[in-house]
């Protein structure tokens, strides 16, 4: 074999014995016996080596799968160690980084670029510059699955020798970004084990991006409703089970004239002057009014439309009070019959108007009508006009 002539060439070996070192009927070396004199080997010395050889290339696959073993339970602690960290970062721009950062860790190379597309663009990122770049989305738009060595799509300047692009897609399939690594080993390239690994990277980053922007929407929503809540011209109080404050908006507050934080964790108790039963009552929703202790010792009438809480399962977690400010709700109707007797004097006042109109109209036609065709003395005319 070519593997053993330079050794028989140096060391003037006479005879040799070659036996193939298979496994899975694959050849995985050679194990050789040589002599440096001339020697006849026997058919049982044949048979021997081979079964050691067996042996050996047993041996050696075993190492092998062993090594591949242990490779690929360091790369899936890797990836679990990144889906960890993408998990715990919510920011989009941090996100990029770390996508960056974990695919120049798994597959090593001179560079590597990261990019989300959100608003019509997409944010990249580069190490090891750090450096952040936008692209239009666009670029993006075509790129279903990885792609080898064809022209980058992130990367600006010369043309690395060896490009690999792999998207993040989103559940339903449209790309959310794109991870890319660039290296100037043309001969070697990247591997299509290296694609399965940033393939399972790029997974987990469009599950940590879909998160991030689910939370960004939620975070939304929920300082749209707060903004409603602490608006509203009623009181809102709710309470847990035990009738201790969780959540008061600020018209609340105000009708306490105490702060949010020396009410919260409170029992409402404290400040509704009204019986715990009331809280309790089975027939939910109700309505009932009540007594506010505010602060200085003063109090405010209420009514107070109360309703239950409840999870996921119906079960009750605690109630929502509505505070109706009695005193404001009678101003409000004393302006709204100040408002009625006012409109109902001017439809009166109308009505005298077009009244006393309609004689002084009809004594006005009869003294023109006169005027034009009676023959009255010049004395009398001024009296028609």
């Amino acid at each position: 074999p070519r593997v053993t002539r330079p050794v028989v060439r140096k060391d003037a070996i006479k005879s040799s014995l070659n036996i193939p070192l298979k496994a899975k009927d694959q050849t995985l070396g050679v194990l050789m016996v040589a002599s440096l004199g001339i020697r006849e080997f026997s058919s049982w010395d044949i048979e021997v080596l081979t079964t050691i050889g067996n042996e050996i290339g047993v041996a050696l696959e075993n190492s092998r799968l062993y090594r591949d073993v242990e490779q690929r339970s360091r790369e899936i602690l890797t990836l679990l160690h990144v889906s960890n960290e993408l998990n715990r970062r919510l920011e989009p721009d941090r996100l990029i980084e770390l996508v960056a950062e974990k695919a120049r860790e798994l597959v090593p190379c001179k560079r590597a670029a990261a990019a989300f597309a959100e608003n019509g663009h997409a944010d990249c990122y580069f190490v090891p510059s750090r450096k952040r770049t936008r692209r239009s989305l666009t670029d993006l738009a075509d790129l279903e699955r990885p792609t080898y060595n064809e022209p980058p799509r992130l990367f600006e300047g010369t043309r690395p020798q060896s490009v690999m692009s792999l998207p993040m897609l989103a559940s339903d399939r449209h790309p959310l970004g794109l991870i890319e690594l660039y290296d100037s080993d043309a001969r070697d390239g990247f591997s299509r084990k290296d694609a399965d690994l940033i393939s399972a990277l790029a997974a987990q980053a469009s599950i940590a991006f879909e998160k991030s922007r689910l939370f960004k929407e939620t975070e939304r929503e929920m300082e749209f409703v707060a903004d409603i809540v602490d608006n509203m011209a009623s009181g809102l109080i709710v309470t847990d089970n035990s009738g201790l404050i969780r959540r008061i908006n600020l018209r609340a507050c105000e009708m306490l004239r105490f702060d949010e934080k020396s009410l919260r964790g409170k029992p409402i108790e404290q400040w509704l002057d009204t019986r715990r039963e009331n809280l309790n009552i089975v027939e939910i929703p109700c309505s009932f009014q009540a007594e506010l202790k505010r602060n200085e010792n003063g109090t405010l009438p209420v009514n107070v439309l109360a309703s239950r809480q409840v999870d996921d399962t119906g079960s009750p977690i605690g109630t929502i009070l509505v505070l109706e400010d009695l005193d404001q709700l009678r101003q409000l109707k004393r302006k709204e019959q100040e408002r009625e007797r006012l409109a109902t004097l001017g439809e009166v006042a109308t009505g005298i108007a077009h009244e006393i109109r309609n004689p002084l109209f009809g004594i006005s036609s009869v003294a023109q009508i006169l005027r034009m065709e009676a023959a009255t003395e010049d004395e009398h005319r001024p009296l028609l006009d």
